[in-house]
């Protein structure tokens, strides 16, 4: 994860395996930086950075990251 100069975090996950995978992000403690929401961009062989559906609930971010893909979150 890398905070990005508007003051987000990205997170880029990888699924290198054939099944998809479900994934939760959650800020936690530390530099005071409190995530109020977040986008989700998908990269594969037929995606180029397109947004993906994500959820954001208590603080928490959840995704589904499909099978040998790459999906960034975002939280604001």
């Amino acid at each position: 994860a890398f905070r990005n100069t508007d003051g987000s975090v990205a997170v880029v996950l990888i699924n290198g395996g054939t099944a998809a995978a479900s994934v939760q992000v959650k800020t936690t403690g530390g530099d005071s930086f409190a995530a109020a929401g977040a986008t989700a961009f998908l990269t594969d062989n037929t995606h180029d950075f397109n947004e993906t559906a994500a959820s954001f609930t208590a603080g928490a971010a959840a995704a589904s990251i499909p099978a040998r893909s790459i999906v960034s979150i975002v939280l604001r």
